[in-house]
């Protein structure tokens, strides 16, 4: 019973998969806000207990700041994700993207834009069946 609810729980979850985002236009000047909500899948692949591959359902959220000014350009991105895997026991994932931040400057010819580029990413996963030695 418990596997056919995983089942169906999976399958709605993902007809009903969508990204959902709203944008700031009356922002003045050039810069833009935006805040986007998603729904997923991930699988991932853990190399410590014999490659076996957990699979689930995720739910995140994104945070995106652009500014033009003149002919440089700056970008900002964070983001939040979570996700309960059910298939090889329960397991817990979280993402985390704290910053994803870019600058650049419109080079003289062309429109191509040169700058520099910082990210940085977590992930944790939690897998309390296979720690408990189950």
């Amino acid at each position: 019973m418990k596997k056919i609810l995983q089942v169906i729980f999976i399958i709605a979850f993902l007809l009903v998969s969508c990204c959902i985002s709203g944008q700031d236009l009356a922002t003045p000047g050039n810069k833009s806000h935006a805040i986007m909500a998603r729904t997923g899948y991930a699988q991932y692949k853990d190399g410590f207990n014999y490659g076996l591959v957990f699979s689930g359902a995720t739910l995140g959220a994104d945070y995106s700041f652009v500014r033009l000014k003149n002919s440089s350009i700056l970008q900002y991105k964070g983001g939040l994700e979570t996700g309960l895997i059910f298939n090889k026991g329960t397991a817990f994932t979280v993402r985390v993207k704290p910053f994803e931040i870019f600058y650049g400057s419109t080079l003289s010819y062309g429109g191509l834009i040169l700058g520099g580029y910082v990210a940085d990413n977590y992930l944790w996963q939690l897998y309390p069946d296979l720690q408990a030695g189950h």
